[in-house]
């Protein structure tokens, strides 16, 4: 049988995952926002959590929300 590749399988012991964070503020949420954002003349992805007006950039598609 072959041994599994590097990299997958469960976490080691002791490891804790962090929540992701918002593009803008930095701060780590359970639910963020994907947005397509202008940047200069081109569109660019960006992960935002939607808590405040500046975290809340206008998207050129409709947002959609990820659950961590």
């Amino acid at each position: 049988m072959p041994a599994a590749a590097p990299g997958f399988g469960p976490p080691p012991e002791g490891f804790t995952a962090s929540l992701p964070t918002c593009g803008i503020c930095g701060g780590s949420f359970p639910v963020l926002w994907s947005v397509q954002v202008l940047d200069g003349l081109n569109p660019r992805p960006m992960t935002v959590c939607a808590t405040s007006s500046r975290c809340s950039p206008p998207s050129l598609v409709t947002p959609a929300r990820i659950r961590f």
